[in-house]
């Protein structure tokens, strides 16, 4: 990983949270997330304190990375980057995303780490995309356009990297007992998921689904993910629990799609959901009001 400039942070308060009518599962609720302002927002990931990293797209269109603690959202821009995006948050608030800087042809990770910034780019492969971020600083990501095609990869916070075998496959998610999760393009059959626990790559798909794909990984193993209905054709977020698997669904009026992106050790899960208004990020939560 390269070191560059320390991060500059522009903060937002966030006076309200606009809440959602209660979620199916027993005690649960949606919270909806907004960032003030903004045209969209995204919810990627979450820690076990309850911090929620993603990327929100501002009134000039930007898209823009952010974290939101303490009921706090704080922008978090890559310096000259035309986009920033926030993936994946450590207990002690270690972020890791990915940029893109106008006029680069590849996109770079990042790791924001005990207030400094690094590059994070897989040597000798374009686009280098982390996608999560276990406790240690290690990240799980996928890299794109090589001349290999898609691969997942693995790179630790002191730089010793790892490319998965697997073509067309991405590593979107990893946890504090070296878990790893993600999703594959299989030719002639439906995208499926996968995790990889002690060497050993197990994969799964959600019942009548046209694909599924996970897209993060709790520390104790439970997977969020997205599946599309193969008889409605929408899109739903999925929770993989003790071997079963569940629908997650923004039950809103007006709610065509919903996403789940990360998953935290007491089973906070956030995404995103689109409405007539455009896209929301989301937390479904069993704690109290933050």
């Amino acid at each position: 990983m390269t070191k560059s400039a320390k991060l500059g942070f522009y903060f937002v308060v966030l006076s309200i949270i606009a809440l959602a009518q209660a979620a199916k599962a027993e005690n649960a609720r949606f919270i909806k997330l907004d960032f003030p302002g903004a045209k969209s927002t995204y919810a990627y990931g979450i820690n076990p304190a309850g911090d929620i990293v993603g990327a929100y797209v501002d009134s000039a269109g930007k898209e823009r990375g952010f974290v939101f603690r303490n009921s706090v959202f704080t922008t978090i821009d890559i310096p000259d980057a035309g986009w920033t995006e926030c993936y994946g948050i450590t207990p002690e608030g270690d972020i890791a995303g990915q940029y893109w800087v106008p006029g680069d042809p590849d996109i770079h990770g990042f790791l924001l780490w005990q207030g400094d910034l690094y590059t994070v780019d897989v040597p000798d492969q374009p686009n280098t995309m982390p996608l999560g971020i276990g406790p240690g600083g290690t990240i799980a990501g996928c890299v794109h356009g090589g001349p290999d095609g898609m691969h997942g990869f693995v790179i630790t916070v002191d730089g010793d990297s790892q490319l998965d075998p697997v073509v067309n496959a991405m590593h979107t998610g990893i946890n504090a007992s070296g878990e790893i999760t993600g999703y594959q393009a299989n030719p002639g059959r439906p995208d499926s998921s996968y995790v990889i626990s002690n060497g050993v790559r197990t994969e799964f798909t959600f019942p009548g689904s046209t694909f599924t794909r996970a897209r993060g990984i709790g520390p104790t193993g439970d997977i969020v993910g997205i599946y599309q209905d193969a008889a409605t054709k929408k899109f739903h977020g999925f929770l993989l629990h003790n071997g079963d698997m569940v629908s997650i669904d923004v039950d809103l009026p007006g709610t065509t799609l919903t996403r789940a992106f990360g998953i935290n050790a007491v089973g906070d899960i956030v995404g995103y959901y689109q409405d007539e208004t455009g896209f929301h990020g989301f937390l479904l939560t069993r704690r109290g009001p933050k």
